[in-house]
């Protein structure tokens, strides 16, 4: 190998973990919550719990795109952007982190949480959306192959 190949090797091993995610991976809902205060959007969520944490989903009120949220002891495992067209959210699978098997709990997630109740948070509150925690389960049901 040379010199150039081993230096973008040891790169990549330093800018990712083991499974492809960037290092600050877990800290996107904090700066992805503070882009929302400090432009000042309001934002309207809901939340479930999952079998390993919560699924938070959120749509800022300043027409742009939706996003869900899964945690696992208060640290992003996975997140997706959803886009809002004649009524109905779909997932933008290009930006979903995982395989089919996390694609489809997070679309469940989705489906789920889109019948639950909307909950209205002012831009100078929506950091506290982590800290709460959901009475509703989330249906979890696993992909079937």
């Amino acid at each position: 190998m040379s010199a150039r190949t081993i230096l973008i090797v040891i790169q990549l091993l330093l800018s990712t973990n083991a499974f492809g995610q960037s290092v600050d991976f877990d800290k996107f809902p904090d700066r992805y919550l503070t882009e929302l205060e400090s432009s000042q959007t309001a934002v309207l969520y809901t939340a479930c719990k999952t079998q390993t944490g919560k699924a938070v989903l959120i749509f800022s009120l300043d027409g742009k795109q939706g996003r869900i949220l899964e945690l696992k002891n208060g640290k992003m495992i996975n997140t997706a952007p959803l886009n809002i067209t004649h009524q109905s959210a779909t997932i933008d699978i290009s930006e979903t982190q995982g395989g089919l098997y996390t694609y489809t709990v997070i679309e469940n997630h989705v489906k789920d949480l889109l019948d639950r109740p909307f909950t209205f948070v002012s831009p100078e509150n929506v950091k506290k959306i982590l800290a709460f925690i959901p009475s509703y389960e989330c249906i979890d049901k696993p992909p079937k192959y």
